[in-house]
Parts: C-alpha cells; structure tokens; sequence
C-alpha cells in the first residue's frame, strides 16, 4: 500500500490516496475521480508524473506547485505539464512511486481536461478560490481573448445562480437578461464562460458575437463564435453585413430549436439601434455598458454585475501573491481589469482621467443620465449594488448606485462635484456592507467640506478633533473622528 499525494491542477485542490502497489493507474483514476467536486469520467482525467527536470518530486510548497495550483503558465510549469501521461495498464509500482512518502511531495498532477471549450463551474466553486482557464484562454486568444485564471468572488456566484436558474430548465427562458456594469469587472468573462457551460453541458446552439476594441481603427471589427452543443465555428474578423447575413443563416438552422440563443459582447446601446445589426434588438443575452437603459417596448431586463469591492480585490491579490494593495486600488478602484495593469500605466490613466473631469463631467458621474453619453465617465464611476446576497438587489436597479470610488478620482473630484453627490453616496455606502466604500466616500466628503470652508478643525494639546457641520433645508450633518494616534495620518 501506497499514499499518493496527488493535485488537481485545475483549482489547486490537492488530495491524499492509498493505492496497493499492484494497482492499475486506471483504478487511481476510479479513486480520484470520487474526490471531485463534479462529475467527470475516470477516462476524461490526465495523470501526470510531477518531477522536475532533475527526475525529483515537486514540492509542495515550491514556486511550480503555486503555480500549478493558480493555473500561471510558467515556462516550467509548461515543461510539466508537457511530460507523458500516465497510461491507465500500468502498475502503481512501475511508476517509481516510494512506498514510504517523504514529507511535501507531491506525486501525481490531475488535469481535468476542459474538452473543447472549457469546463470551470463556478457556481460550485468556494468563494475565493482561483480557477485555471489556461486552456480556454488559449482557444480563444484569437477570439475576444479570456483570462488564463478566475478569482471566485461572491457577485459572480450570485449572478452565475441567477443564471442558471434563468436558462437552463426553461425552454425558451423566462428572461433575456442585459449584463450591465462598470468595464473591468468581469462581464465579459462571465458570459463567454456561461456560453461554453450551457453549449457543452446544456447542448445549447448559440451565436456568439464580440465586439473587439482596437486601437487606431475606425470601426471596430467583430468575431463570432456559433456554438452547436460542443462543435463550435469560429469566424474573425466578422464585418456587419458578415453578422447580419451569419445570423440568418444560424437562425434558419436552428428554426424549431427552443435550446437557441443570441448572445452579444461588448456592443453599445447605440450598435444595434439600426442598421446591420438590429437584430441585436432581439438577442438573448448581452454584456454592455453601464449606461444602457431599457425601452418602454424592451423584453430584456437588467442584471447587474456590480464592481469590485476592496475586500474582494484584497483577497484575490493575496491569492495572486501581488502585495501592492493599498496603493494600486487608491487608483483602480473596482475595476480588476485596471488594478491588474502595470502600476505605472495604472497610474498615468487615472491622472488622465482626473485631468478630463469638468463641470459637465461631475454632473453626469452621479446622475443616471439616458442617451448617448462620453464612454470615458464609466471608466471612472462604478456600478455598486446595496446587498450582495440577495438576488433582488442584482436585478433591481433601484438597489444599485453609481459611485466614484478611486481615492485618486474622489479627491480631484472634490473641488468640481456638488456637496449632494457625495452625501448620497455616503447614505448608500451606510446601508451596505461596502465598509471600504464607506471609507473612501466619508474621506473624500471630508476633503469636500474643507475645500468649501464648511470643516472646522480643532486642534489641541491631547488630540485632533474633526467637527464639521453642514447646514441645508433638509439636512444637518455632524462629523467627529476621534483621537487620531501618532501613526494615523490625514
């Protein structure tokens, strides 16, 4: 009898099994394969030898074991992973496995393969776990792109639920939902995932269209991807009149077909509003801005993808090894598109941006204003929803509010904002869970009220006091901190 220490190298789960000698690789799948959090075939799982170069057992607290547990393509980790598969009719013993483990080896690598198009589920995933999509990544580097890895937050397991229950068990589904959020919180993410699960899962047929941003181009091209069950045809490069007559083509193929969606990514409001792509009017499901609003004769409804918060950022750069969080979050806010860029080049967007904002701007970042608006206010504002475990508040827009909440972008916009945006703010942040939120928004009215000469600061021998008050025809606000120690700065 053997004990194997094998990792899963998928989501970094790692497990100990007790094999005779004289078993067959095969029966190790069998045993592994009982261990997993979903169903999969013993024949579907890729075992694999986990040595290095030098024929040594990888270690369990080694830089390549870390790696392989994020699903971070490490040139060694490619090497690794690259090594021959274990042959299901070998015996445990020809494998040179020790009969007495030595402490922190790991034995054997588990690769759950994603077949052809992924197979991460993140509605039975923990929250805060990271999720490997290396190989989705690489399938669809041509195609939109995707991250190599998911960080698991509680917002993405709400709307995946919310989801699931709305497209699969419901034929046609009950709602055509519109993903609405800031940009870099993982819209996109989401709904190229959720169209690979229901395709190889659910047997969707699906027409995928993604917008695609280049720079130094005067039209935006497009790329499709037409989903039938796990066969999928991707076409790049994709003109309009390449969708329009695309789409008819899928949509006559699929006629009776009630497992049939259109799903678009990335478009703005004013794409589909005519012309060659008015077809989107009708789609299924979409990702867009922020800023789109609903007809009085539109079918869909909105579901929000609400930004990240601090804590949450917190936890996956802690996963992620990244140690810089104050900082960079100062200038990202909740955008983890934005706090995974180079610093420098992080930085320089936000100075950028705060170098735009006028009057005209500040009124528009706390004001839900419909129509055509400047793209660039999403890139400042986010999308923040008052409870995040209750579904009502993801779908119920009245449970959502608009908020500056990059400490740099508050504090330059304290001398252009109005004094009711931030105290709305603050009232929102009070009545949710956002502690963070509260901070920076409590802040930046602190720097507010100063600039307007309302804050006056009392200094004396023992501590600071802050007291400020606001006198208006509804509302008197009174603000104390107190004693701030040696090492608090303000």
């Amino acid at each position: 009898m053997v004990r194997l220490k094998c990792l899963q190298v998928n989501n970094g789960r790692d497990f100990a099994i007790e094999i005779n000698n004289t078993d067959y690789v095969q029966t190790l799948k069998e045993l592994l394969v009982q261990q997993m959090e979903y169903t999969v075939h013993p024949d579907d799982l890729k075992l694999i030898l986990a040595k290095n170069d030098d024929d040594n057992w990888l270690q369990q607290n080694s830089g390549v074991v870390e790696a392989l547990k994020r699903g971070v393509a490490t040139n060694v980790v490619k090497k690794v992973l690259a090594k021959p598969q274990m042959i299901g009719s070998y015996e445990i013993r020809a494998l040179g496995v020790p009969t007495e483990g030595s402490r922190g080896n790991i034995h054997v690598l588990v690769v759950v393969p994603p077949k052809e198009w992924g197979d991460v589920r993140p509605s039975k995933a923990r929250e805060g776990e990271v999720q490997s999509t290396a190989e989705l990544s690489q399938l669809l580097q041509l195609y939109g792109g995707f991250p190599s890895s998911l960080f698991v937050r509680q917002e993405v397991k709400m709307v995946w639920g919310i989801l699931c229950n709305n497209y699969i068990g419901s034929s046609p589904p009950n709602n055509a939902y519109v993903l609405v959020g800031s940009p870099g919180v993982g819209k996109s993410a989401l709904l190229v995932l959720f169209c690979c699960y229901l395709a190889i899962h659910h047997d969707y047929n699906i027409y995928l269209a993604r917008s695609l941003k280049h720079a130094g181009r005067t039209s935006s091209p497009h790329v499709l991807l037409c989903f039938r069950g796990k066969e999928v045809t991707a076409y790049p490069d994709c003109r309009p009149h390449h969708m329009e007559a695309l789409w008819a083509t899928f949509r006559t193929e699929h006629a009776h077909n009630l497992k049939f969606l259109i799903v678009g990514d990335g478009y703005r409001q004013a794409n589909f509003e005519s012309g060659q792509l008015d077809f989107f009017n009708t789609c299924n499901l979409l990702s867009t801005s922020a800023q789109y609003r609903l007809t009085e004769d539109s079918n869909h409804k909105l579901l929000g993808v609400p930004a990240w918060s601090f804590q949450s950022i917190q936890a996956m750069a802690r996963a992620f090894g990244t140690l810089e969080v104050d900082e960079l979050y100062a200038y990202s806010g909740g955008s983890v598109r934005a706090f995974t860029r180079d610093p420098f080049d992080l930085k320089m967007r936000t100075i950028l941006q705060c170098n735009s904002v006028t009057a005209h701007t500040s009124v528009a970042l706390r004001e839900c204003i419909s129509g055509l608006l400047d793209q660039g206010i999403d890139t400042m504002r986010r999308l923040f929803i008052c409870n995040v475990n209750r579904e009502e508040s993801y779908v119920n827009p009245n449970r959502w509010l608009y908020c500056v909440d990059s400490t740099i972008v508050l504090k330059e916009l304290a001398a252009k904002a109005t004094l009711e945006s931030f105290v709305m703010a603050l009232r929102f942040a009070e009545n949710s869970k956002n502690g963070s939120m509260h901070r920076q928004v409590f802040e930046a009215l602190v720097h507010k009220l100063a600039y307007m000469g309302r804050l006056e600061l009392n200094i004396t021998e023992q501590h600071l006091r802050l007291w400020g008050k606001l006198e208006t025809s509804r509302l008197q606000l009174q603000l104390f901190v107190q004693p701030l120690h040696e090492n608090n700065s303000f």
